[in-house]
């Protein structure tokens, strides 16, 4: 390959024009020799470019000799003439070279997915492809995850390709035989730095020291500044199918969206003219996605042209009249066209601007009217962001101003950053809903900022509270010798026109005046704490002056999270957040506190609790749930935070365009799980501590305090989640209280419960303390043929851990009677295939595992010990029982018992009413006031028994109330009936005989 490299290498203007200067000036071939022997040496590396980019259009050596062509295209005849044997041995070089990066070998690939931290972050920040390559992996799909992973290393090299390319510069081709030299003296830097300059603006060279437009090698001078130029525009123009061949294209089928759009852009151009006075592309496309991608690379080569343009002919002096550039017309799209299958068009919706003004700054939108002042805050962060950035990269001082003056019924927000003029003004900040910081304009710049602005809406929320906006303001000056001029523009209404006028303003920067109107929310004692929530993290100090009084604002230390009191904390655990800790949280910074506080409400304070995006905070996370607080919802259930988090790029995460809410996307549940995993981390290391240090009766009331202080919890409400780590976590540090095999309650791990094949579950209320533990021991032994661990749930506090079962063991799916009276256990039996207990329609509780232990029958319906008396509302049906096993074990029904029958319900209801009226009846008949209605009565009689459970309530319910078994038995009737006339039961089904049997026995026992 790299002979055919020479020999193209040796067809091309620049590299004939190269020798011939050589001959003329009666110099040896040193310079075009070493052009030879480097492009040899270099052409295999580039033909393996495609093996670690194959979805990228070509970047092979044919790739190079085509800028190398393309360049001379649009050098000016004059400026060719007198080039130099050095300059065009750089621009060759450089021709070849600048894309060098691109290649890697296959030990160096495996070596940087195994240890570069930067693939490391840039593979985390991709939360999809993460996922999928996990996903892939899990299943044995390794060829699947490779090529996910390829995707992410091509991104890697292409981010990364100019650094690598100058590596191998100042590696390869600064010593040695391949050193880039002329009689001795290098001139690899310079190569070095026209390569570099392909990812960098065009403003950037003009920095003189690394661009110079003189530079010396030996006695030959140099215009470094100009053969970068050069580069660049040969490097954007190389746009023809030579550089996307169909038979590669089908060949390689891309996959990637992005990838097969560039194929398809360039596959689409059937003509060029280049010369040095015009560029212009004809194209035929055949997607109307096509055609809008080459159409706006069309305007990026016109951006760079531009640019190029203005920069060679901003010198004034005899080097700038020699090297100049003629490409005065400018780069249009106009022969873009379709090839007949599609009419491009600009057509687009069309809304009704008033409505639409009036939906985007009213409360609607924003609730809050102060988030006004936050708008424009954020407005003069992201420009004083940009500005610093531009100075910084010119090694130019700057300090940062921002400034909020009120003063009677004027507002004003100033700040000292990158400013507008008069272009900007008309193509973004008139535009609703576009953001010059998502433009080309601004992404040509590579600046690496923490931008907040992304919807181009905030500024309408100004009129919220004001009647009057003003808006002046002077640009940075991009060339000093043609500043832009200064812009003044009123905004009587969102409605009106703009009235623009003269402006006098010297300062670059912006200052926005709102006339407020009346009842608008700040005043002095707000303005400092308003600014306080919303800039929490600001890296600017604000400048306040209300009225005559003036003082500065300076924002919070993420690093310091400011908690309520601790002396009633168990456990008060810290954390630094930050990329150290886990590479999913590259971008995020800041400390979380592991806390414990059963009264505390955590999180129902700005100054205890804050998640912001560069800075500003996010106001909610989470309005579904009133009584808990916004921010909770980013932090794990299972445990308490008190945080302070700042999330940047490339953490960003997706907000509504009223930013007082965070979209739940892949990227929000990517750092909800890294910060699982610190929890999770931190807490396992506190107790392995904590266990080691204490007794097993010590480190068991340790853990009860946990739970009851919420350091450790596990609740039932809807959406609550605990990850496989916490459970883990939970499973071998959490003792539960047991019944040993001789009846004494001792405490067992959960990681040691969870290895056994069947565990029981008992309530202790109503029966531990009335009832031998150890015949319930005894009982159960008995009826398994095995001894399983009988877990009792305790009490902590106000919580129970009966939450945590079915979240650490699995969900209950069987219940054991036992032969002493009113004892009802509930099983987890893994050797089993009946599911889990379900509901019908969410109300009536059915279980397909009822067992017992000491009688022969298995009732209809029951209660089980987790119902007390504020749940006598949802009994269990036994769903294999012959009056349920027809409707709600049929294949139709669904795995467990999820059917939807009106028919189970309304007996479920009438049995539940049943009960609660006998009960009541009981209950009452010893005292005064009896309610009139026995149903109410029974509601009124559930909080006075709190203390018992239910089988103790319901024992010997059928010797008590003689009536109950024939109204139960009469339900049961014309249950059957309707589901028969409701083709739910076949009418061929002959309907069992309801007795007391089909009740719990011990309902028929004596008291």
């Amino acid at each position: 390959m790299s002979i055919d490299a020479i020999l193209r290498l040796e067809r091309t203007i620049l590299f004939e024009l190269l020798v011939a200067k050589e001959k003329l000036a009666g110099l040896d071939h040193e310079i075009s020799e070493r052009v030879r022997a480097v492009i040899a040496h270099v052409a295999p590396l580039m033909q393996r470019i495609p093996d670690k980019m194959p979805e990228y259009t070509l970047h092979d050596p044919n790739h190079g000799a085509k800028v190398v062509e393309l360049m001379v295209l649009i050098i000016p005849k004059s400026t060719l003439n007198i080039l130099n044997t050095i300059e065009l041995s750089i621009l060759i070089f450089a021709g070849y070279l600048h894309d060098l990066g691109m290649t890697c070998s296959t030990a160096e690939r495996e070596q940087i997915i195994r240890s570069d931290v930067k693939f490391a972050q840039l593979l985390a920040s991709d939360l999809r492809r993460s996922e999928q390559i996990e996903a892939f992996r899990l299943a044995s799909d390794y060829r699947s995850a490779t090529h996910i992973e390829d995707q992410v290393f091509t991104e890697y090299l292409r981010q990364h390709h100019v650094k690598r390319s100058a590596q191998f510069i100042e590696t390869e081709l600064a010593n040695g035989p391949l050193e880039i030299a002329w009689k001795g003296t290098p001139y690899w830097r310079w190569v070095l730095s026209v390569c570099d300059s392909h990812a960098l603006p065009v403003r950037d060279l003009r920095d003189t020291l690394r661009w110079p437009r003189d530079a010396l090698v030996r006695n030959v001078r140099v215009n470094v500044q100009y053969l970068a130029l050069v580069l660049r525009l040969g490097d954007i123009l190389d746009l023809d199918p030579e550089r996307t061949p169909q038979v590669l294209l089908d060949f390689i089928n891309p996959t990637d969206p992005i990838s097969i759009i560039e194929w398809n852009k360039h596959r689409s151009v059937i003509g060029w003219e280049i010369t040095p006075e015009r560029i212009q592309f004809e194209a035929e496309c055949t997607d109307a996605v096509y055609e809008r991608a080459l159409r706006e690379f069309i305007g990026w080569i016109e951006i760079e042209r531009r640019d190029s343009v203005a920069l060679a002919s901003s010198y004034r002096d005899e080097i700038a009249s020699a090297y100049h550039l003629d490409l005065t017309d400018p780069v249009t799209p106009e022969r873009i066209r379709s090839n007949g299958t599609y009419i491009f068009s600009t057509l687009h919706f069309d809304v009704d601007h008033e409505r639409v003004i009036n939906l985007l700054m009213g409360e609607r939108l924003y609730r809050n009217p102060a988030v006004a002042l936050r708008e424009l805050i954020q407005n003069s962060f992201d420009a004083v962001r940009y500005r610093e950035a531009l100075e910084k990269r010119e090694g130019v001082e700057f300090s940062p101003k921002i400034s909020i003056t009120l003063k009677g019924d004027q507002l004003s927000v100033e700040d000292n950053g990158i400013g507008m003029d008069a272009e900007i003004v008309k193509k973004f900040f008139m535009q609703v809903g576009r953001s010059y910081y998502t433009s080309p304009q601004f992404r040509s710049q590579a600046l690496a900022l923490d931008i907040v602005s992304e919807f181009g809406i905030g500024i309408l929320s100004a009129f919220m509270v004001a009647n009057r906006l003003t808006v002046e303001s002077r640009r940075r000056p991009e060339n000093p010798f043609s500043p832009p001029e200064s812009i003044l523009v009123e905004i009587p209404t969102a409605h009106r026109y703009f009235v623009q006028r003269p402006s006098s303003r010297i300062k670059i920067g912006t200052k926005i005046d709102l006339t407020l109107k009346d009842g608008h929310p700040f005043s002095g004692n707000s303005i400092e704490e308003l600014i306080s929530q919303m800039v929490p993290f600001g890296e600017y100090p604000i400048a306040i002056q209300i009225e005559d009084e003036r003082f500065f604002y300076a924002a919070h230390n993420v690093h310091n999270v400011r908690p309520r009191s601790a002396a009633n904390w168990t456990a008060h655990l810290k954390i630094a957040v930050d990329s150290s800790v886990d590479a999913s949280l590259v971008g995020v910074a800041g400390e979380i506190n592991i806390i414990g506080s059963q009264t505390a409400r955590m999180f129902d304070s700005a100054d205890q609790s804050i998640i912001a995006q560069c800075g500003f905070a996010v106001l909610a996370l989470d309005r579904e749930h009133s009584d808990r607080n916004p921010a909770s919802e980013f932090f794990p259930e299972w445990t308490q935070f008190a945080a302070n988090l700042d999330v940047r790029p490339p953490a960003r995460l997706a907000l509504t365009p009223d930013r007082a809410n965070v979209v739940r996307d892949e990227q929000f549940f990517k750092i909800k799980s890294a910060l699982d995993r610190l929890a999770v981390n931190r807490i396992r290391e506190h107790l392995a501590e904590r266990m080691a240090a204490l007794t097993d009766e010590e480190y068991a009331d340790y853990i009860d305090e946990l739970i009851e202080q919420r350091t450790l919890k596990a609740e039932t409400y809807i959406g609550f989640a605990i990850s496989l780590e916490a459970c883990n976590l939970f499973l071998d540090y959490i003792p539960f209280k047991c019944i040993g095999a001789n009846g004494m309650v001792t405490r067992i791990l959960g990681r040691v419960l969870a290895a056994n094949d069947v565990i029981v579950f008992a309530d202790p209320r109503g029966w531990l303390t009335n009832i031998d533990a150890n015949v319930v021991r005894r009982e159960v032994d008995s009826h398994f043929g095995n001894i399983y661990p009988i877990v009792v749930d305790h009490n902590v506090g106000d919580f129970h851990r009966q939450s945590m079962y079915r979240h650490l063991f699995s969900n209950i799916n069987g219940h054991l009677i036992l032969s002493t009276t009113g004892v009802v256990l509930d099983l987890i039996e893994r050797n089993v295939n009946a599911p889990d207990d379900s509901h019908v329609q969410g109300v009536a509780k059915v279980t397909f595992g009822l067992q017992s232990s000491g009688h022969k029958e298995l009732p209809a319906i029951f209660h089980d010990r987790s119902s007390d008396s504020i749940h006598f509302e949802y009994p269990v049906l036994n769903v294999n029982h012959p009056f349920f096993a027809p409707l709600l074990n049929a294949p139709s029904s669904g795995a467990g018992g999820k059917a939807d029958h009106q028919v189970v319900i309304t007996l479920h209801g009438r049995v539940v009413g049943l009960l609660m009226g006998s009960i009541a009846d009981a209950y009452y008949s010893t005292r005064e006031g009896k309610a009139k209605n026995r149903h109410n009565r029974g509601r009124q009689v559930r909080d006075s028994i709190l203390t018992e459970a239910p089988n103790r309530v319901l024992t010997g319910i059928l010797k008590r109330d003689a009536g109950l078994l024939p109204a139960i038995r009469l339900a049961f009737i014309d249950y059957w009936q309707t589901a028969v006339e409701e083709g739910s039961i076949s009418p061929d089904k002959a309907m069992p005989a309801f007795t007391s049997l089909d009740l719990p026995w011990y309902w028929s026992v004596d008291e």
